[in-house]
C-alpha cells in the first residue's frame, strides 16, 4: 500500500509534482488519474497541493504503490517511477502476480511440513491441508538492521534557463536524520517556508539540528543559515558555533569527522572553497551530498552543463571522479537525487 513507502520517499514524490509545469503533468495531471478532478480548484490553495492528494488517496482500498508506480509511468514521468523503484516494498504488478499465485501452490514436502499459521493462510484462499501430527519448531528470523542516516530531501534543487545570462534556480537541500541531525545546504532565501515545512514533515526543529554544512557560499546554497541557532555550522574552512569560529584547513586533505559515518571532504572546482558531505550506512548505501560539483544527473553526459559554471574545471573534474569512486548515490546541487552508474566506479 502507498502508506508503506518511507517518508523520504513521499517526500521527493510530493516536492517535484508541486513544481508546476505548463503541461500540468504535475500534481494536476495526478489528480485526474485518481478521479480528483473536480477538488483540482480546492488543491490549488493547499501550501502542499500533492501531499494532500495523496494523504486522501491512500485511504482508498486502490491505494497501492503499483497503481501509484503505473499512473506516474503513464504521465511519462519516468524520474517519479524510479524514484518509487528504489523502496524496499515496491514489487512490479508481474512480481506480485507470481508471487500470489506461489502463495497457492503447496508440494508434497511443504504438505509435510507445514505450520500452523502456514495451514490457516492457505485454508484462507480455500487450499486444503492436512494437518501434520507435529509441528517443527518455530524459526525467529532476526528483523533487518535499520541504516544509520535516513535521506530526507528538504528542498530538491532545479536550475532552468531564461535566456542569455539568466536563470531561474535554487539549491538542493537534504537533511540526514539519525544519531545526529545533520542538514547540507540550506536553500535560497525563499525557500525558507518550504524548509520548515519539511524539517517538521521529517519531525525535526531548526533547534535540534546538530550540524549545518554550507558546500559553497552561493545565495541559493547557504540562504537560511539563520534557521539554525543551535547547530556548529560549517562552511569554507570556517567551523562556527555562535559566536566562536575555528579554522579547519580542509585543503591539507584531512576529512573534517562530524561522527562515524559522516565525514566532510573538501571538492573545490566549482568554486575554490568546495565541500561535501560523505554519509555511509544510508537506505541507499553511501551518499554524498555534493553541492555543484554535479549539477544535476545529466551533467553526466552532458559536460557543459557544469563547465560554464566551474572556476576550476581541471580541479573539479578531478574531485568528480573522486566522489564518482565512493558513492553509491549523489545529491547534485540542482536536481534530484541519482545512483551512480556502474561503469563509474571501481
Amino acid at each position: 500500500m502507498y502508506r508503506q513507502l518511507p517518508d523520504t520517499i513521499k517526500a521527493e514524490i510530493t516536492m517535484s509534482l508541486n513544481r508546476q509545469i505548463i503541461s500540468e503533468n504535475d500534481w494536476r495531471n495526478l489528480a485526474k488519474e485518481f478521479g480528483y478532478a473536480s477538488a483540482i480548484e480546492a488543491l490549488k490553495a493547499k501550501q502542499n497541493p500533492a501531499e494532500e492528494l495523496l494523504n486522501d488517496w491512500q485511504t482508498r482500498k486502490e491505494a497501492t504503490i503499483t497503481n501509484l508506480h503505473e499512473a506516474l509511468t503513464k504521465m511519462h514521468r519516468d524520474d517519479l517511477a524510479s524514484v518509487i523503484e528504489r523502496s524496499p516494498h515496491w514489487t512490479s504488478r508481474a512480481d506480485s502476480s507470481v508471487e500470489a499465485k506461489s502463495t497457492l501452490t503447496v508440494t508434497q514436502q511443504e504438505r509435510a511440513t507445514v505450520t500452523q499459521p502456514a495451514s490457516a493462510l492457505f485454508e484462507h484462499y480455500g487450499v486444503r491441508v492436512p494437518q501434520p501430527t507435529s509441528f517443527p519448531p518455530t524459526r525467529v528470523f532476526p528483523e533487518p538492521s535499520r541504516p544509520t542516516y535516513a535521506v530526507c530531501p528538504l528542498v530538491i534543487g532545479y536550475a532552468t534557463s531564461d535566456g542569455p545570462g539568466h536563470q531561474r534556480a535554487t539549491g538542493s537541500s537534504t537533511l540526514f536524520r539519525g544519531p545526529l541531525n545533520v542538514v547540507v545546504d540550506t536553500g535560497s532565501p525563499w525557500d525558507r517556508d518550504q524548509i520548515l515545512e519539511s524539517l517538521a514533515r521529517f519531525g525535526v526543529s531548526c533547534d535540534s539540528v546538530h550540524y549545518v554544512v554550507a558546500t559553497h557560499s552561493h545565495s541559493d546554497h547557504v540562504g537560511n543559515l539563520n534557521l539554525f541557532q543551535n547547530a556548529v555550522i560549517i562552511l569554507s574552512y570556517d567551523v562556527a558555533a555562535r559566536n566562536s569560529y575555528r579554522t579547519y584547513r580542509f585543503n591539507d586533505g584531512v576529512p573534517y569527522t562530524i561522527d562515524n559515518w559522516i565525514q566532510v571532504i573538501f571538492t573545490p572546482g566549482h568554486s575554490h572553497q568546495d565541500l561535501s558531505v560523505v554519509v555511509k550506512d544510508t537506505e541507499y548505501g553511501t551518499v554524498v551530498a555534493a553541492g555543484d560539483l554535479f549539477e544535476c544527473e545529466d551533467d553526466l553526459a552532458l559536460p557543459r552543463l557544469w563547465h560554464d559554471f566551474a572556476e576550476d574545471k581541471t580541479l573539479q573534474e578531478l574531485h568528480r571522479g573522486k566522489v564518482l569512486t565512493m558513492a553509491d548515490a549523489i545529491i547534485p546541487g540542482h536536481g534530484r537525487m541519482f545512483f551512480v552508474p556502474k561503469h563509474f566506479r571501481r
